[in-house]
């Protein structure tokens, strides 16, 4: 359920392309000529990877090239399980949380592997902003965000209509997370 999560929210053309989204780069390249400033990036899980693993966060026309370059590599070199397995394990999940099986053992309690739906649709959503998303600290900005993640999972036919009230229904931002909703 949370590499479905992941995929869904953060890239759903992540096997069907190699390494770029054309269309989500031009989208976020208009949103930012809009915006006057640099709101959207357009990352894929690879050149995510990339970032994460070789280049610093900052926010530049060079950096991005880098991780251009270091995502073509990648995608050369790696299969894509084994791009998600490493983003997975190198991901922000919160201060101090890195990997997919720390998190879900911090934020639930249990393997990553026994993730409910509304469980691994808190924990993609996080990834967007592991500090303003964290569910500890800003239940209610977690939720809303969660909510989003399995809105996505089921216009991408993820989820069933059934899954999804299930998991909508036990999901809020205070207390109960999403758990048992498989």
């Amino acid at each position: 359920t949370l590499q479905q999560a992941v995929i869904t929210w953060e890239d759903p053309t992540f096997y069907s392309h190699n390494g770029f989204n054309t269309a989500e780069i031009g989208r976020s390249l208009v949103r930012n000529i809009e915006a006057g400033s640099y709101i959207r990036g357009g990352s894929t899980i690879t050149k995510q990877v990339a970032k994460n693993l070789y280049l610093s966060r900052e926010k530049t026309l060079r950096r991005k090239l880098r991780e251009a370059i270091l995502a073509r590599r990648i995608e050369a070199t790696l299969t894509k399980r084994e791009i998600l397995e490493i983003y997975l394990n190198v991901a922000e999940w919160g201060p101090n949380i890195q990997g997919a099986e720390t998190a879900a053992q911090y934020y639930f309690g249990k393997p990553a592997s026994d993730l409910s739906w509304g469980e691994a649709a808190l924990m993609a959503g996080i990834l967007q902003n592991p500090h303003r998303l964290n569910p500890r600290t800003r239940p209610e900005d977690a939720h809303r965000n969660q909510l989003k993640v399995l809105e996505k999972l089921l216009r991408h036919g993820k989820l069933t209509k059934g899954e999804f009230i299930r998991a909508t229904e036990r999901c809020h931002p205070f207390g109960n997370t999403g758990g048992e909703d498989r």
